[in-house]
């Protein structure tokens, strides 16, 4: 999963690199919160735009599927979520199968749909990136303790494994670290 949905995540492409390994089908999935654009009158003469939380998204535009370019049988999926949306955790590598499934039969992709059938049969790996950050050396002190308390906060927070209820014996989680 990365944070813009549109680009290969960052941790992905560092594991690629590092061990040249690749998945007979490969499903980058994002989820992505939904904002809905709001005009008020700020006085006689200006409008003022805001953004407010959209509360619920239609089954048939919730998913975008797409296939990535130049890379052997790997799909995005972003599926889009209203701030009232159950996110469906217990059986999330079935439903994005099963979305996958639907979109190549609509596209008429020439990916066989045996073949995604027996790699979620054989085996799903859902591999997660995690960022770990670090404040640079040359920080002011008073810099270093601030962005210290937020990385300690930042590492307290649930991990996506457990807040998705994945089964740890099919998680990988990539890290990158990246100084601040």
């Amino acid at each position: 999963m990365d944070k813009t949905g549109f680009l290969w995540p960052a941790a992905c492409t560092h594991f690629l690199q590092c061990f040249h390994a690749y998945h007979e089908v490969t499903i980058f999935f994002n989820i992505r919160r939904l904002q809905a654009p709001t005009v008020r009158m700020w006085n006689k003469n200006v409008f003022r735009v805001t953004f407010a939380n959209t509360p619920q998204v239609d089954d048939a535009s919730r998913y975008v599927i797409s296939r990535v370019p130049n890379a052997h049988n790997t799909f995005r999926i972003i599926a889009k979520c209203g701030y009232n949306d159950v996110i469906p955790t217990k059986q999330l590598s079935d439903i994005i199968t099963w979305q996958l499934k639907c979109w190549l039969i609509h596209e008429s992709e020439g990916l066989d749909i045996r073949v995604v059938d027996e790699a979620h049969k054989a085996q799903t790996v859902f591999m997660l990136g995690k960022e770990s950050l670090t404040s640079k050396p040359d920080s002011g002190k008073i810099r270093r303790v601030f962005l210290g308390i937020f990385i300690w906060l930042r590492e307290q927070a649930t991990s996506k494994a457990s807040a998705f209820h994945l089964p740890t014996e099919q998680v990988v989680e990539v890290g990158l670290v990246r100084e601040i």
